[in-house]
C-alpha cells in the first residue's frame, strides 16, 4: 500500500459504516448521513449500534429499526420513556427521518442539509406545540387568579417558569389546605 491509499483508507465502527462504502471502498456526501441515521435510531431506542447480546435478528441496531418501522411496530423497539414522554407525530417524524438516512444506496438518502432543516422543523412543531400547553395553562392559572380573591381562597402561591432564554412568564396558583372539606 502506498502513502496516498493509506491517507485515504477509512476506519470507522461497524454499525455506523455506509453500507455502500462497505461494498465499493468508497465514500461520497451521504456516508455520514447513514451513520447519522444510526444514532437517530440509538437515540429512539436507546440501544447500541451493534450489540451481539441481542438475537441475531436484532444485533443490528439499523437493520432491526428499518424491520420493525416497515412492518408498523417501531414502538416495540423505542424506549419506554421516550414512548410515554414523547409526543407521538414528532417520534414518528424522527423515525421516519432516521429510515430516511438509513437508505442502502445513498443517492436515495437526503443530504445533511436536508437532515438538519427536517429537525430544525419537528423542534419548530415541538416549541409550538409546548407554546400551546402553556397558553392553556396561563389561562388556567388566570381563572385561578379569580378564585383567590375571594375570602377562602387566600394566600395564593406564585410560580415562576421560563419558555426559554429570552422570556419568562409568571403566574399565581391556588394551593388549598387539605382537611377544610374540599
Amino acid at each position: 500500500m502506498d502513502r496516498d491509499q493509506l491517507a485515504t483508507m477509512v476506519l470507522g465502527t461497524h454499525g455506523y459504516l455506509d453500507p455502500e462504502y462497505m461494498q465499493t471502498s468508497k465514500l461520497n456526501e451521504k456516508s455520514d448521513v447513514y451513520s447519522f441515521g444510526v444514532v437517530l435510531a440509538e437515540l429512539l431506542t436507546r440501544r447500541k449500534a451493534l450489540s451481539f447480546d441481542r438475537p441475531e435478528n436484532e444485533r443490528c441496531l439499523a437493520m432491526h429499526f428499518l424491520t420493525k418501522l416497515k412492518e408498523q411496530r417501531v414502538l416495540e423497539i423505542v424506549d419506554e420513556k421516550i414512548r410515554t414522554h414523547g409526543v407521538f407525530e414528532q417520534l414518528m417524524e424522527v423515525a421516519i427521518l432516521a429510515r430516511k438516512c438509513l437508505e442502502l444506496k445513498g443517492e436515495d438518502r437526503p443530504d445533511m442539509k436536508e437532515v438538519a432543516m427536517e429537525l430544525q422543523g419537528i423542534r419548530r412543531k415541538e416549541v409550538r406545540s409546548w407554546s400551546l400547553n402553556v397558553e392553556l395553562f396561563e389561562e388556567e392559572m388566570q381563572h385561578l387568579d379569580l378564585l383567590s380573591k375571594t375570602p377562602e381562597h387566600s394566600g395564593a402561591y406564585h410560580q415562576k417558569f421560563t419558555l426559554d432564554s429570552s422570556e419568562s412568564h409568571s403566574s399565581s396558583m391556588q394551593l388549598l389546605p387539605s382537611g377544610h372539606g374540599r
